[in-house]
């Protein structure tokens, strides 16, 4: 009976470790895409496809790209904004249970801004805004990322984040939240 406990215990102690085995560990990779929702002047969207790095159990390090759609809204009625850009973040693990990690962090972005397809729409309204042009972007992103692997090797993301865009023609700071999904290799 002593036998038969002891390998049932060992059994399970080897189907959890193995279950866990690739979660936020020194070394492991993991490619991410999500879709994200933003609150400017309406609701809008948006994408980004990530790579991260587990720099130890509890920093990650994930760099990608991103794109999204936002508005502005002028005399009632609403302009499109498109980001494209490059992303980098760095988070660390706040709470982790089990399968769960709940991480904090902050990102770094850079790409264009642009309005080519607002300015367009403003023309035809015969509407004219001096410096509205397609420029530069800059974004700083605190933000809190929720991880649940329901495998050892893939997950569903979530995060709740802010983007400041210092730089920008139009709204300065977006709310935004995402959900996606991520695998480990």
């Amino acid at each position: 009976m002593k036998r038969i406990l002891f390998t049932v215990m060992l059994f399970c102690s080897i189907a959890v470790n193995t279950a866990s085995g690739q979660q936020h560990y020194k070394g492991v990779a993991g490619v991410s895409l999500s879709a994200n929702g933003l609150i400017a002047n309406g609701l809008s969207y948006g994408a980004e496809a990530m790579y991260s790095r587990y720099l130890t159990r509890s920093i990650t390090l994930q760099g990608g790209f991103y794109w999204d759609l936002s508005h502005f809204k002028l005399n009632d009625d609403s302009y499109p904004i498109h980001n494209i850009g490059v992303r980098a973040d760095l988070f660390y693990t706040l709470l982790s249970v089990r399968s769960f990690y709940l991480n904090g962090g902050a990102g770094v972005g850079v790409g264009l801004e642009e309005t080519s397809q607002s300015r367009s729409i403003m023309e035809q309204r015969k509407i004219t805004i001096d410096g509205f042009q397609n420029k530069f972007s800059l974004s700083l992103e605190p933000k809190i990322n929720a991880e649940y692997f329901f495998t050892s090797r893939w997950a569903l993301l979530m995060e709740v984040k802010g983007m400041y865009r210092p730089l920008s023609n139009t709204t300065k700071f977006i709310p935004a939240f995402g959900v996606g999904v991520k695998t480990l290799f």
